[in-house]
């Protein structure tokens, strides 16, 4: 009797067990663009009083999962804000998993003219393998790279070169797809047509391998809703910043056209600089002591036509094409006073002084245009055969002069540069097919072309008399001339697979890169020198990733992937150009690609909105690419880019969260790391290290009367590379926007630098040279109205 007794227990709690494997599964989706819908709410009900029972959110794919349901009979409702609801009733559910497949939500129609939804994003989000910056969150931005001053460790010089976690270097991509220049589009590119732009330190082998940090996602905004969306703003900054845009958005049921256009002049940096440079020179010492204010800015303009087309349900094409209908380019000024001084055993041999105006302009004109096709097999769209196209050219050549004015007691003089560039060609080609092995494994496989060729590229430094004439500096090489090509061809394959709750996804990609920059000019005898160079190499490239879901909302991750950063055209050509009074730029044909390994660990656990992170990295990089200075002369220094050793960092970075109100959004991220650069170079065998905490904290507070307050706090911890140093600095932007008639309209007014605390000091040193600059960036405030008209639903 014992026994039965007991066998009875066993068999109820056998089955209690059983219970627990019960499982609802399902994808949440748009029923006009079948896109996901992430954060919609899965809801299991009781059927004889509609009590809550158990729940789940969608993830970023619009997969939700409600697991250990008891066997029975329930409610199962679906919803997300702005869809009209979806419920099954009298569902049973069953021992194992009961898949409801695609569900789709249509948008809500009625009364959309008397109701209004509003739906905080989170400003900086965490996906397992990606952080995400919310373009709407930041309105206060104006451009894309402005956005990006919400990612610790990451840093723009003045050059406009991005680097993160010390020595690192990204690639920029628009809609999955690789742009050249990414910098400079991401100065011209309009936060206001941006949704989100996502940073992955590890991509997988899909994407290209340039880029030793990874690579910077832009996604744009995108929709398939009918009718008309027309969006305007204007822009006024104190900085002298002023930007127009337009935006006509039509779509219908089989597809659409949208124009945008801009014309801006955007001023990013205005800085005040106190600076002292000190050469010794054989037996003597050469000082310099001045002041400058330096303004750096940039003219936009463009007019872009696109539209897109469904050729069948299965069969869709995109086809884009943008023109600059002005010259646009860089336009950089500065004005100060210098002091000289020459000294010997002590004594003042020469003293001069003069006051500088510094020019340095370039302009060029571009037209571009893109093509994508897009082919599916089925109708989830989880079997995929893609094409894209990318051609861009000069309409008008690039040129580039800088003019230094220096006025002295008793003369003026006028030195400077001129350079150029014609006829710039860029072509990216890419082919891309993608199955499902299974209900739970797939493979990518795919290849790209991309070729940039310059037919000739000038440089020619001169002095410029009272009339603007133009005279080239004895003994400098005479009609300079570089032809530049850069090809390169890649492959690539993934295969992504999932075994309960873990998932893994392994990548392999292989690049041939050729490359060639032949120099020549014409030497003081009269006699034309040709040095031709060129490289060509095999590069292959593996990732993998891994992660394991404890449940949507908690998960484990670890990545690795290997990545290059190739030199760019300019550093590679072996040009001499003047820089300023005291500086030379020279190229260097020999500089080797630098090649890195990436190591993550993730980890992150989330309450709906509200969450937590940590990732753990190491980052190791050799033939690590640094600008080297040289002492060529008393006065002058000579600077250029140059393979300097290798890195090392190691450290974490944490990230949260919280709704800490309903109206206060708080959102915080910490890197900390140890920076180990080893310099192997010339005559400089030394080891740099420093301890790094780069933070950054977002608050979003909802006012009354429809207002929103946004304030960031930012710190920068000091910089090191093989010969310089900066020191570390915090700042804080604010800003306030105000809606009017469901956000129709909306008026922005913004404080950059609020406190006036951007400044550092900022070193330089080598064999008998020190430079020191003292940088102080003024504050900056900026009223921007937007008028946004939108029909589509």
């Amino acid at each position: 009797m014992k026994n039965k007794i007991l066998l009875i227990v066993f068999l109820l709690l056998l089955q209690n067990v059983h219970a627990q494997n019960c499982k609802i599964t399902g994808k949440i989706i748009d029923e006009q663009n079948s896109t996901p819908l992430p954060y919609a709410n899965a809801i299991l009900t009781s059927l004889s009083d509609s009590t809550i029972l158990l729940g789940a959110i969608s993830n970023d794919d619009g997969v939700f999962e409600i697991e250990k349901i008891k066997k029975g009979k329930y409610n199962l409702m679906l919803s997300f804000i702005g869809y009209q609801s979806v419920e099954f009733k009298d569902v049973n559910v069953f021992k194992g998993t009961r898949n409801f497949g695609d569900v789709k939500l249509k948008v809500l129609s009625e009364n959309l003219n008397e109701i209004s939804v509003k739906a905080v994003r989170s400003p900086v989000s965490y996906k397992i393998d990606r952080k995400v910056i919310n373009a709407s969150s930041f309105p206060e931005a104006s451009m894309a790279l402005d956005l990006l001053e919400n990612v610790p460790s990451l840093e723009v010089s003045f050059e406009g070169e991005l680097t993160y976690r010390g020595d690192g270097t990204f690639k920029v991509f628009i809609n999955g797809h690789p742009v050249r220049n990414g910098v400079e589009k991401m100065q011209q590119l309009d936060a206001s047509k941006i949704d989100k732009i996502e940073v992955i330190t590890n991509p997988s082998a899909k994407y290209d391998a340039e880029g030793t940090a990874g690579i910077i996602q832009i996604i744009l905004k995108k929709n398939r809703l009918e009718g008309y969306a027309i969006t305007s703003s204007a822009q006024f900054s104190t900085n002298g910043t002023r930007r127009f845009s337009l935006s006509i958005d039509k779509q219908s049921e089989k597809g659409g056209w949208y124009i945008n256009g801009n014309d801006s002049k955007n001023y990013w940096s205005d800085v005040e600089i106190n600076g002292s440079k000190i050469n010794n020179y054989e037996n003597q010492q050469f000082l310099v002591d001045y002041q400058l204010d330096r303004k750096q800015s940039g003219t936009n303009g463009y007019v872009e036509f696109g539209f897109n087309y469904d050729l069948t349900d299965k069969d869709c094409i995109d086809f884009n094409i943008n023109v600059n209908p002005i010259l646009l380019g860089n336009d950089h000024e500065a004005s100060g006073h210098f002091e000289e001084r020459t000294i010997q055993d002590g004594n003042v041999l020469k003293y001069e002084g003069y006051d500088l105006k510094n020019r340095n302009k370039s302009e060029y004109q571009y037209l571009g245009a893109t093509f994508e096709y897009e082919h599916s097999f089925t109708k989830d769209k989880d079997h995929l055969l893609s094409f894209y196209a990318d051609y861009s050219t000069y309409l008008h050549q690039y040129i580039g002069e800088a003019i230094d004015t220096k006025t002295y007691a008793d003369r003026v003089e006028r030195i400077g540069s001129r350079d150029t560039e014609s006829n710039e060609t860029f072509v990216s080609l890419k082919l891309t097919y993608a199955n499902k092995l299974s209900e739970n494994s797939s493979f990518e496989i795919g290849g790209q072309v991309d070729t940039d060729h310059i037919p000739k590229m000038t440089v020619i430094n001169g002095t410029y008399d009272s009339n603007d004439v133009f005279t080239p500096i004895p003994n400098d090489p005479i009609d300079q001339e570089v032809v530049y090509k850069r090809d390169i061809y890649a492959g690539f394959a993934t295969f992504k697979s999932k075994i309960g709750k873990f998932e893994y996804k392994l990548g392999a990609r292989v690049e041939w890169t050729d490359r060639q920059s032949d120099y020549e000019y014409t030497n003081q005898q009269g006699e034309r020198i040709k040095q031709p160079f060129s490289k060509d190499f095999w590069d292959f490239f593996p990732s993998a990733h891994f992660l394991y879901n404890f449940t949507d909302e908690h998960q484990i991750g670890a990545s690795y992937s290997r990545r290059i950063r190739r030199p760019n055209y300019w550093p590679l050509s072996p040009f001499r150009t003047y820089e300023d009074s005291y500086s030379y730029v020279e190229g260097n044909a020999n500089l080797k690609p630098s090649y890195s390994n990436s190591y993550e660990v993730n980890y992150k656990k989330s309450w709906n909105k509200d969450f937590i992170g940590l990732e753990l990295f190491v980052h190791e990089s050799t033939d690590v690419i640094q600008d080297y200075y040289r002492l060529e002369s008393e006065t002058v220094s000579v600077s250029s880019q140059d393979n300097i050793g290798s890195s090392l960092s190691v450290g974490c970075e944490f990230m949260g969260g919280i709704d800490l109100f309903s109206w206060w959004n708080i959102n915080l991220s910490t890197n900390i790391y140890q920076y180990r650069l080893n310099v192997d170079y010339e005559n400089q065998d030394s080891s740099e290290e420093q301890f790094k905490i780069d933070s950054r904290l977002n608050n979003i507070i909802t006012l009354p009367k429809n207002f929103t307050f946004k304030w960031d706090v930012k710190y920068k911890s000091p910089h090191i590379s093989a010969q310089s140093e900066r020191e570390a600095y915090v700042f804080s932007n604010m800003a306030l926007k105000k809606s009017i008639k469901d956000d129709q309209w909306q008026i922005l007014l913004s404080v950059n630098n609020v406190f006036n605390s951007i400044k550092y000091k900022s070193t330089t040193k080598g064999n008998n040279f020190i430079f020191e600059n003292h940088y102080r960036n003024k504050p900056s405030v900026m009223l921007k109205l937007t008028y946004n008209f939108d029909n589509q639903k």
